[in-house]
């Protein structure tokens, strides 16, 4: 366990390093040598206020603290609940009753998830974050359920990709200029939902019911799984957004310093929040293990204590997130849009927050690797790190390029098109591969994303004014990946053709070599 511990600590302060390290290069040129930022002034103005940075530092340290400890608890008690009831409902042999739970079960995993949280709590003064976290929760739930209903039949995975895209695209097409902000936050509230809490959960329950069905391909059923249950948040928030017809103002939303947190009781309003969020989890895991699994008191005890830890580390992470992210996002969108002279600052900090997520990212080492063995090292784990890093540094910074100087222009006439296009590849390239670029657009929008740049965003909106509103760049984020490992499996299967074409030419030359009759003097 602490070696676990440790080794999850460490995962967690290289991937927030380089963020604290281009915050901090910000700070002190702004600070200390604000005319190449274009903010001197007879009292010059620091895109970063001291204490805000100040914050950031401590908040940075428990944030790594936090991530830690929770994961460990993640994979120790959601990652153990998932797999043995995943395997007991395969074993029961009842369609209804892994229906019912695997529905239940996905709505309880997402209301618990932490990104999501800070989502909601970022959007609260327009929209019940609650509200947000039941309707994302029901539509993870449904498309859980539908990811193991394919598994159980053997059901083609790119079938459902394109019937749960088509629903989408026609949701769509119901939003006018009007709607559209909602539709942006929909795919947000999407990208959000598979996180560190969804992720260890969904894939020891899909390779739990994959390996109690059996078949040469068991191993492989786990992927796709977040992929395909990351479109039910979009499907659902957009039935909801047409049926209620909500009249939030999204562009009044503002982000408040971590000093005025406190002051509106950010503790006691997280440790609520975290209650609700594990406790439905925990009350029925002890309802299903009394009923139903009835554990051995050592391994039932060991799942407790990894509620506990997630219970922790998710409050610490929480709070961290809060008090030390999302002020400092808003904080320098806000100072830098309000300076014309330097708004090409943004854009830069987009994509070097890009290249931050892929580089820091624990989850890309191991979407990377997996990939390098499934291409037999065709596709070399380094070029898919720097295609990702480019997309999704592309990807932001597009997006604060289109804030800032189309603002008019709606996000999802940027995103939607990535993903028309990577369902077309899928035609082209393995299951296998379409599988692990869905999975993949979960891994950039997690907690940077959310925590530090939509804050930014929104900061950066509400100085500018106008109907911008700064939703839709975590939608983007999360569209890239997608596209981009897709295009590393068309290139894969051309490059495995060739090489297949060269052999079978050699091949052929040898043995019409060996045919001549070479005649001695």
């Amino acid at each position: 366990m602490l070696k676990k511990m440790l080794e999850k600590l460490l995962e967690c302060l290289i991937s927030i390093i380089p963020m604290v390290a281009v915050v901090t290069v910000l700070f002190l040129v702004s600070y200390f040598l604000p005319q190449h930022l274009g903010t001197a002034a007879p009292d010059p103005k620091p895109l970063i206020p001291l204490d805000t940075y100040i914050a950031f530092l401590i908040c940075a340290f428990t944030l790594v603290i936090g991530s830690g400890v929770f994961q460990v608890g993640a994979e120790d008690a959601l990652g153990k609940v998932g797999r043995s009831v995943g395997k007991h409902l395969t074993q029961k042999g009842s369609i209804a009753m892994m229906i019912i739970i695997t529905l239940l079960l996905g709505a309880l995993i997402t209301i618990a998830e932490p990104d999501l949280t800070v989502l909601g709590s970022t959007i609260k003064d327009s929209i019940n974050p609650w509200i947000v976290k039941v309707i994302a929760g029901v539509g993870v739930g449904s498309f859980l359920t539908i990811s193991i209903i394919r598994i159980m039949y053997q059901k083609s995975m790119k079938a459902v990709f394109l019937a749960g895209y088509a629903l989408i695209f026609a949701l769509a097409a119901f939003f006018g200029p009007d709607g559209q902000a909602f539709l942006s936050l929909a795919y947000d509230t999407s990208g959000v939902t598979t996180g560190p809490a969804t992720v260890p959960f969904v894939i020891a329950f899909g390779a739990a019911v994959a390996s109690s069905r059996g078949g040469k391909d068991s191993s492989a059923d786990s992927f796709g799984l977040s992929g395909i249950m990351s479109l039910g948040p979009v499907a659902t928030m957009l039935i909801l957004c047409l049926i209620v017809r909500p009249n939030a103002d999204i562009t009044s939303i503002t982000v408040q310093t971590w000093s005025e947190q406190i002051e509106h009781g950010v503790f006691v309003e997280t440790l609520i929040d975290v209650l609700l969020g594990v406790g439905p989890l925990l009350i029925f895991f002890l309802l299903y293990n009394f009923i139903f699994l009835r554990m051995k008191k050592q391994r039932f005890l060991s799942i407790l204590f990894g509620f506990g830890l997630t219970f922790i580390g998710l409050y610490i992470f929480l709070v961290s997130a809060s008090l030390g992210f999302k002020g400092l996002g808003y904080s320098l969108g806000t100072n830098i849009a309000g300076n014309s002279n330097i708004t090409y600052v943004l854009v830069l900090i987009g994509a070097a927050t890009g290249l931050i997520i892929v580089l820091g990212e624990p989850s890309v080492q191991i979407l990377t690797g997996q990939v390098e063995e499934i291409s037999n090292g065709i596709i070399k784990k380094k070029t898919m790190i720097v295609t990702l890093a480019v997309g999704v540094g592309a990807a932001l910074a597009l997006e604060i390029c289109r804030n800032l100087y189309w603002g008019s222009f709606p996000s999802y006439y940027l995103f939607i098109p990535i993903y028309a296009i990577s369902l077309l590849l899928m035609i082209f390239i393995p299951d296998i591969y379409v599988a692990i670029a869905f999975d993949s657009g979960g891994i950039a929008s997690g907690t940077i994303s959310v925590c530090f740049v939509l804050p930014m965003i929104i900061g950066m909106c509400k100085t500018l004014g106008g109907n911008i509103n700064g939703f839709g760049i975590i939608g983007m984020v999360s569209a890239f990946p997608v596209f981009s490992i897709e295009c590393l499996g068309v290139y894969s299967k051309l490059k495995k053709a060739r090489l297949m074409h060269v052999a079978r030419k050699r091949l052929y030359q040898e043995y019409e070599d060996n045919q001549i009759i070479h005649f001695g003097d």
